[in-house]
């Protein structure tokens, strides 16, 4: 996909062009598995801090088991890594971040 939306940047905007992949796979007939993905490409536009022209990067993957406990309940583990890469040096905008979850889920 390709958009124009807003930054949390003064007086800017920003075009993305990025990708999604998500695969959900039964491992077992009460266990899913599923794999995710997205990769965004920014290009900010305009900005009075001089980040005009400026690209960022972002990825999102993850890692996802789904455990049937019930027909209505199901228990869920997962891993989640982001990493956002940004031209725009004086902010400190890049970061790594690693989230481990675990919960439980009614569907009804």
């Amino acid at each position: 996909f390709n958009k124009r939306g807003a930054t949390d940047l003064q007086a800017a905007d920003q075009e993305t062009t990025g990708v999604y992949l998500e695969v959900n796979h039964p491992l077992t007939p009460r266990i899913m598995g599923e794999l995710t993905g997205m990769l965004l490409d920014s290009n900010i536009n305009g900005g009075g801090d001089g980040v005009d022209d400026m690209d960022e990067t972002i990825g999102l993957f993850g890692i996802n088991l789904a455990y049937s406990v019930s027909e209505w309940v199901v228990a869920e583990i997962g891993y989640n890594f982001d990493e956002l890469d940004s031209d725009i040096t004086r902010t400190e905008r890049d970061f790594d971040r690693n989230r481990v979850y675990v919960g439980l889920r009614a569907e009804f």
